[in-house]
């Protein structure tokens, strides 16, 4: 993947080449607290969906997503990373993480999923197929967009219903986000080493053979540990 042309100091405003992404929906998960610092609890509940119902009912949707990033600039549409649907993987992974840390399903807490009014119909989607696959208990509260990213951003929710869109055509504009836990657009808090270790090796290399690669194998790790649950592009 190359990155974006950076716009010559000749060339005016008025002839910018214009970029257009998809925008992602999906849930974005606060892996600060539990359940969701579990990561086979997140895995458990991206698996735990049918994409393709959530599809087929939104007009808008385009087709189901995998990763967080745009199709436009992702390298892992192909990925076997992908945690596609296996309901029955979901519930084995779930029931099993639950066991280990000594929990009973009827003290798994209740999980909260905020969301605008845009997507209402897709959480809603979402809520009933945890509860049938997993057997937990779901609520939704719809907000203001104005304050769904405020919550967003200081990691004030469990589950956050939201669409992202990459403003240039480079992966680096997503995966940086997540780099660090401490970043402020980072709306998970999550980080990883290896994540980490990728991203500032793709930004030291002048090889942009090697800098793709580099990427990807970043945009997989953001996949395997689903710190977010892609639905759908739009």
């Amino acid at each position: 993947m190359y990155p974006i042309n950076l716009l010559d100091s000749n060339v005016s405003k008025d002839k910018t080449n214009r970029y257009c992404s998809s925008q992602v929906l999906g849930y974005y998960l606060n892996t600060i607290h539990f359940p969701f610092n579990h990561v086979n609890i997140r895995k458990s509940f991206s698996m735990a969906l049918n994409r393709q119902k959530h599809v087929d009912f939104c007009s808008e949707a385009e087709f189901v997503a995998y990763t967080p990033l745009p199709y436009q600039i992702s390298q892992c549409l192909d990925s076997p990373a992908k945690l596609q649907q296996d309901e029955t993987k979901a519930k084995k992974l779930f029931d099993e993480t639950l066991d280990k840390i000594g929990m009973e399903i009827d003290d798994f807490p209740t999980m909260h999923i905020f969301t605008s009014k845009f997507y209402y119909q897709s959480a809603k989607i979402s809520k009933s197929q945890w509860e049938k696959v997993l057997d937990v208990k779901c609520t939704i509260e719809i907000v203001e967009l104005v304050d769904l990213i405020k919550r967003w951003r200081r990691g004030n929710y469990q589950i956050a219903l939201l669409s992202w869109v990459s403003w240039i055509d480079d992966p680096i504009y997503v995966l940086q986000s997540f780099q660090y836990e401490n970043y402020k657009i980072n709306p998970v808090k999550w980080t990883n080493y290896d994540f980490r270790h990728y991203l500032d090796q793709s930004m030291c290399t002048k090889d942009l053979t090697k800098r793709a690669e580099l990427l990807m194998k970043a945009e997989e790790i953001l996949i395997e540990e689903a710190v977010t649950i892609p639905i759908f592009y739009i």
